[in-house]
């Protein structure tokens, strides 16, 4: 019983190494050549990544500026708005005293007809 039990697992270790011969590693050459592969795309991926992040940098830059250019114009455009605005009530004090005048002026000639 002893032999028949060594006989199996004899049989069962040569059966095991011989899958695992069949199942083993990939030869070094294509493991290497996925290697640099993968370190080809990751450098990719690196790249990428620096050129986005210069990109948005940019572009936050450029944000930034036409942000600060358009409160610029806000601002002038408020004073120009200010200033209008002085200009029209001056032009309506002097039509209302215009008008007060040319009124007394019709009151006089009207007494005098």
């Amino acid at each position: 019983m002893r032999t028949r039990n060594i006989a199996i697992f004899s049989a069962a270790v040569l059966a095991g190494a011989l899958a695992g011969s069949l199942v083993g590693p990939r030869p070094a050459e294509a493991v290497a050549r996925e290697l640099i592969e993968l370190q080809r795309d990751v450098t990719s991926l690196l790249q990428g990544q620096k050129d986005l992040s210069t990109q948005v940098t940019q572009d936050n830059t450029v944000m930034k500026t036409l942000i600060q250019q358009s409160g610029d114009n806000v601002g002038k455009l408020s004073s120009t708005m200010s200033s209008l605005q002085k200009s029209m009530q001056d032009v309506q004090a002097n039509s209302g005293a215009r008008l007060d005048t040319m009124s007394t002026q019709v009151q006089g000639l009207s007494d005098n007809l």
